[in-house]
C-alpha cells in the first residue's frame, strides 16, 4: 500500500473503524511513511479535541492552528509533488 491508497483510509484508521484486513495494510504502510503517521496523529488529535467539546472540556488553544497548518502544508506539498 502506498500513500495514494492509504490516505482515504487514514481517518477511519485513526477512529478505529477499519476492518481487520485494511487495518493491517494501513498499519504496514504507517511503518514506512512518516507523513501518513503525522496525518493519523492529526486526525486523532482533532477527534480528541472534538470529544472534549462534546464533553464540555476546553479544546487545546492551538488545535485549530495545528489543523490549518497541516492542511495548508499538504496543499503546498501537492503543488510541488511530481506528477508521475
Amino acid at each position: 500500500m502506498d500513500c495514494i491508497d492509504a490516505r482515504p483510509l487514514l481517518f477511519a484508521f485513526a477512529d478505529q473503524e477499519l476492518e481487520v484486513g485494511r487495518y493491517v495494510k494501513v498499519m504496514d504502510h504507517l511503518k514506512v511513511c512518516r507523513r501518513c503517521v503525522e496525518t493519523v496523529a492529526d486526525y486523532q488529535s482533532l477527534g480528541s479535541g472534538l470529544g472534549r467539546i462534546v464533553e464540555g472540556e476546553p479544546m487545546p488553544v492551538d488545535l485549530f492552528a495545528r489543523v490549518m497548518t497541516r492542511i495548508n502544508g499538504e496543499q503546498v506539498a501537492r503543488l510541488y509533488s511530481p506528477a508521475w
